[in-house]
C-alpha cells in the first residue's frame, strides 16, 4: 500500500521542494525578503526543526495570521495579498505539493484542450507551474481554433472574488477524493486549520471560505477546485475553455452558447460561487483578430553590430506567423531579436532563433498555435530560462539612443489614448512595456508622474520607471506631492516612497518615513517601507528601538499583527549598533517578544559577525525562547552543543564529501568568515538562480584557494593577482591532478555570468541553466574531495581544535 499524505508530506526533500517552489515564485507582490533571509541563513536546520514542530505532540506547530496587502484593481476596488510568515508558505506549498503529486494524474486529462491556466508543471520541478505566458497564448490560440471549426458565437464569463470565495470544506472533499482517499485527519486538519487562519481580515473572526493569493499553492488549489465543473462542462459537449476563472463557451449559434452559459451559471452556484455580471456576455464574432490580438514590437538588431531597433506592427492570425517568421528570419542577421505579442493586454516575451520553429507542446495540435523560441539546442534544458519571469535575450537596450528613442515615442503615443474609449486598454499595454525598458528622460518626466493618479493599478512598473531618475529634482518633489496628496491606496504610496528613496536617497525621505513609522494608524505595509528606508541612515538605532517598544505594547493583544514591522526595526537598529550594552538592551526587547517571528530574528542574528552578544548573555529569556530549543542546539548557540563548522557541514552535507569531522576554521585562518558568508549565499542561490548561484560559489572558491595555498604552499607569492592566477600554477595543477579542470571551469561559468554580451563582439554567452549546475555539481564533488584530503594532510593539523557538529 502506498504511503498516505501525511508519510509524504513530512519528508525533508518534499520540504526543500517547497522552499524551492517558495523563492522560485516570481509573481508575487509582495515578499517577506527579510523572513527568507533569516530562514535561507540556516536553510537545513530551520527545515528540520519545522518538520519537528509539525510531527510534535507536546506543543505542535501552528500558523500564524497572515497579514494582508490590499491592491488596487482598475475598477477602483482592492484586491487582496497574503504576506504569511516564512515557515507558514513553506508548511503550505509542502502540503499542497503532494496534493499536486496525487491528483495530476486526473487533471492532466484536459490541460492545453480545456484548461490552461495554473497548470502542474510536474513533479519535483522546482518551478510549481508552468510558465502563465506561454499557457495564456495556448488559451487564445484555442479560442481562435474553434473559431475557424465554424463556432462564431461566443459567451464570455468569469468568477467574482474566486479565490475569497472557495469553500473550504468542500475543498477538502475535493481533495480528499482525488488524493484516493489517503488524506489523514492530521492532514485534513493541518489543511483545513491553515485556510481558516489566512482567510480571516481580523484576528477575532474566523472564516471558511477563502485561500490566500499570491501562493502557487493557492493557484493548484484553485484549479483543482473547478475540476468538478470543468467535467461536467466538458462531458455536456460544449466548446468550453477556461484560463483561471477567466472563461469562454463557443458554438455555432447563440442558443448553444446560451444553454452553456446558464449551465455554467447553475454548476457555479452549486459549487459556492458567483458568475461576474458585469463581465459576462454573449456574441457573434465578426472579426477573429479583433477578438483576440492586438500589437507586436520586435526589439531586434539586423546589422549584427548592437545597433537594437523598435519594429512595431499589427500582429498576423497565428496560421499566417509561420510564413511571417520564416520571411522574417532570412532578413535578420543574427539571434539578437526579442519578440513581444501584447495579448488582452497581457505582455508574452518570446525568443527566436534562425533554425527553430517549435510548437507548443501537450496535444495542442500544429495549427493552432505556432510560437517561436531562441533555443541553444533541442536537447538542452531551459527550465530556469522558462520559467524566469525575466525571460529577455541579454540585450542592452540602455544607451542605445535609437532604440530609446523609438521607446519614448511609442510611450508618449499610447499615453495619449489612455482616454480613449476603444484603445485605452492597449494604450496601457503598451505604456507597461515601454517602462520596462525607457531611460530616464525630460520628455517623459512630467507623463510618468502624471501616470501615479491615472494607473494606480500600474504602480509598481511606474514606480520602477520613475526610479531610474537619478537625483531628478523635478521628479523628487513630484513625487513628494503625490505622496503626500494621495490618500486612497495604501501600497501604492509605499511604491511611490521607495521610489523617491531611488532617486533621491534616503536622506530625502527620511522625514517621510518618520511620520509613517510613528503613525499607528498607517497599514503596516507602508510602515514597513519607511522602516527599510530609514535603516540606510546612520544614526537611527535609539528612534527603532523606541518605536519597537512602542509596537509591542500596541499589539499586546495580538502578538502577530505587526510582527513583520516590528522585525524589521529590529533588524535596522542592529545594523547600526556598536556598543555591547546597547546590543544586549535590543535583544533583551526581540527575545521579550511573543511573536515566533521575532524569535527567530534573535537566532540569526546571534550568529552575524558582528554580534558581541552571546546565548549565554540571554539566559534570563531562555524558556521564552525554549520553542526554538531544538534549532538553537542544531545551529551551535547553545554552550553545550558543539560547535558547528558551517563549512564543514556543508561540503560534507551538500556536496558528499567525505571528511573526518574538522575545524576547517583553523585551515582558513583569516580567511573564514568571509568564506562562510560566501558559501551560505550560494547555498541559498542555488535554489533561486543558476547565474547567482555561480557567482558567489566561485567567491568562496576563489577564497578557499588563496586559503588553501597560504596553508599548503606557504612559500607561494602573488595570490591576491586573481582566481586564474591561481588556478594555472604548476603546483596547482601537480597536486590536484583530477579536479583542477573542474576549478578551471568554474572560472570560465563566472565569466559567462559575469559578461553576458561581449562588449567586443556584441555575441551573447550561453547562458547558466539549472541542468549545467547540477552536473557541475557532480564534477564539484570529486574537486573538492580530492582537494580537502591533500589540504588537511599537507601538514599536521593544529592541536587546539574545537568539538565540531557533523549533523
Amino acid at each position: 500500500m502506498n504511503e498516505n499524505l501525511w508519510d509524504r508530506f513530512l519528508t525533508y526533500d518534499n520540504f526543500l521542494l517547497a522552499w524551492q517552489r517558495t523563492v522560485n515564485v516570481t509573481s508575487r507582490m509582495i515578499i517577506d525578503e527579510l523572513g527568507l533571509k533569516i530562514f535561507a541563513f540556516n536553510l537545513e536546520a530551520n527545515l528540520k526543526d519545522l518538520i519537528r514542530q509539525i510531527k510534535a505532540e507536546d506543543f505542535p506547530y501552528t500558523p500564524l495570521a497572515d497579514h494582508k496587502v490590499y491592491v488596487p484593481k482598475p475598477s477602483t476596488t482592492l484586491r487582496t495579498m497574503s504576506l504569511m510568515a516564512v515557515p507558514d508558505v513553506i508548511v503550505y506549498q509542502a502540503l499542497v505539493n503532494v496534493i499536486a503529486d496525487e491528483s495530476h494524474q486526473y487533471l492532466v486529462t484536459h490541460e492545453n484542450q480545456h484548461i490552461f491556466g495554473n497548470i502542474y508543471a510536474g513533479s519535483g520541478k522546482r518551478w510549481m507551474l508552468r510558465p502563465w505566458k506561454q499557457q495564456y497564448n495556448n488559451f487564445v490560440s484555442s479560442v481562435e481554433r474553434l473559431y475557424r471549426d465554424g463556432n462564431s458565437w461566443i459567451a464570455s464569463t468569469d468568477i467574482v472574488s474566486f479565490y475569497d470565495t472557495i469553500d473550504h470544506e468542500r475543498l477538502i472533499q475535493i481533495v480528499d477524493k482525488y488524493c484516493r482517499h489517503q488524506m489523514c485527519n492530521k492532514f485534513g486538519n493541518l489543511l483545513k486549520e491553515c485556510l481558516s487562519k489566512w482567510s480571516a481580515h481580523t484576528v477575532d473572526v474566523k472564516m471558511s471560505r477563502g485561500i490566500p493569493q499570491g501562493s502557487n499553492a493557492s493557484d493548484f488549489l484553485a484549479n483543482l477546485f473547478l475540476h468538478e465543473l470543468d467535467k461536467i462542462m466538458i462531458c455536456r459537449g460544449y466548446k468550453y475553455v477556461r484560463y483561471v476563472d477567466d472563461i469562454r463557451i463557443l458554438g455555432q449559434d447563440k442558443q448553444t452558447v446560451q444553454q452553456g452559459l446558464i449551465l455554467f451559471d447553475l454548476e457555479l452556484k452549486r459549487a459556492g460561487l458567483v458568475a461576474q455580471v458585469t463581465k459576462t456576455s454573449i456574441h457573434e464574432i465578426v472579426d477573429i483578430n479583433e477578438e483576440i490580438i492586438h500589437l507586436r514590437f520586435i526589439i531586434t538588431d539586423p546589422t549584427g553590430n548592437g545597433e537594437f531597433t523598435l519594429i512595431k506592427e499589427p500582429a498576423n492570425p497565428i496560421s499566417e506567423q509561420a510564413d511571417l517568421a520564416a520571411n522574417y528570419i532570412k532578413k535578420t542577421a543574427t539571434d539578437n531579436i526579442e519578440e513581444v505579442e501584447i495579448l488582452h493586454g497581457l505582455q508574452d516575451l518570446k525568443k527566436i532563433n534562425k533554425d527553430v520553429l517549435e510548437t507548443a507542446k501537450d496535444d495542442i495540435e500544429e495549427s493552432d498555435i505556432l510560437q517561436l523560441h531562441r533555443l541553444p539546442s533541442l536537447e538542452e534544458n531551459n527550465e530556469d530560462e522558462e520559467y524566469c519571469s525575466n525571460t529577455n535575450l541579454n540585450i542592452d537596450i540602455n544607451g542605445n539612443n535609437k532604440l530609446q528613442e523609438q521607446l519614448r515615442d511609442t510611450f508618449i503615443e499610447a499615453y495619449s489614448l489612455l482616454n480613449h474609449s476603444e484603445k485605452c486598454k492597449e494604450a496601457e499595454s503598451n505604456i507597461v512595456f515601454c517602462l520596462y525598458r525607457l531611460e530616464s528622460h525630460e520628455l517623459i518626466r512630467e507623463m510618468l508622474l502624471d501616470l501615479l493618479y491615472k494607473l494606480p493599478w500600474r504602480s509598481e512598473v511606474v514606480c520602477y520607471c520613475l526610479g531610474k531618475f537619478k537625483n531628478d529634482l523635478d521628479i523628487i518633489e513630484g513625487l513628494k506631492k503625490f505622496i503626500d496628496e494621495h490618500e486612497v491606496y495604501s501600497w501604492h504610496r509605499a511604491n511611490a516612497l521607495w521610489a523617491l528613496y531611488q532617486v533621491g536617497q534616503a536622506k530625502n525621505a527620511a522625514y517621510i518615513c518618520r511620520a509613517w513609522i510613528a503613525d499607528a494608524r498607517m497599514d503596516w505595509y507602508a510602515r514597513m517601507i519607511a522602516a527599510r528606508i530609514l535603516a540606510k541612515l546612520p544614526g537611527q538605532h535609539s528612534y527603532f528601538m523606541e518605536c519597537l517598544q512602542q509596537e509591542q505594547n500596541n499589539s499586546k493583544v495580538d502578538p502577530e499583527n505587526s510582527s513583520l514591522l516590528r522585525q524589521e526595526l529590529a533588524y535596522g537598529a542592529f545594523q547600526r549598533i556598536k556598543s555591547h550594552s546597547k546590543l544586549l538592551a535590543l535583544f533583551r526587547l526581540i527575545c521579550s517578544d511573543k511573536s515566533p517571528v521575532m524569535h527567530r530574528l534573535a537566532i540569526y542574528l546571534l550568529q552575524k559577525n558582528k554580534c558581541n552578544v552571546t546565548w549565554q548573555d540571554l539566559n534570563q529569556y531562555h524558556i521564552e525562547m525554549s520553542g526554538f530549543s531544538d534549532l538553537i542546539r542544531d545551529v551551535g548557540l547553545s554552550p553545550n552543543a558543539p560547535k558547528i563548522c558551517f563549512i564543514y557541514q556543508t561540503i560534507s552535507n551538500t556536496y558528499n564529501v567525505s571528511l573526518p569531522p574538522t575545524n576547517l576554521c583553523l585551515f582558513y585562518r583569516i580567511h573564514y568568515e568571509r568564506a562562510v558568508e560566501q558559501l551560505r549565499e550560494s547555498v541559498s542561490n542555488y535554489h533561486t538562480s543558476p547565474s547567482a548561484y555561480i557567482r558567489t560559489f566561485h567567491q568562496f572558491a576563489h577564497l578557499t584557494l588563496i586559503a588553501f595555498y597560504e596553508y599548503a604552499f606557504p612559500n607561494e607569492s602573488g595570490l591576491h593577482d586573481g582566481y586564474a592566477s591561481l588556478t594555472d600554477r604548476k603546483v596547482f595543477t601537480n597536486s590536484l591532478p583530477n579536479g583542477y579542470e573542474t576549478w578551471k571551469e568554474l572560472g570560465s561559468m563566472r565569466n559567462r555570468v559575469d559578461h553576458p554580451v561581449d562588449k567586443k563582439t556584441k555575441s551573447h554567452s550561453k547562458k547558466i541553466t539549472v541542468e549545467e549546475t547540477e552536473f557541475f555539481i557532480k564534477k564539484l564533488n570529486v574537486a573538492l574531495q580530492e582537494l580537502f584530503n591533500f589540504w588537511l594532510k599537507s601538514t599536521p593539523v593544529p592541536t587546539t581544535s574545537l568539538p565540531v557538529s557533523t549533523t
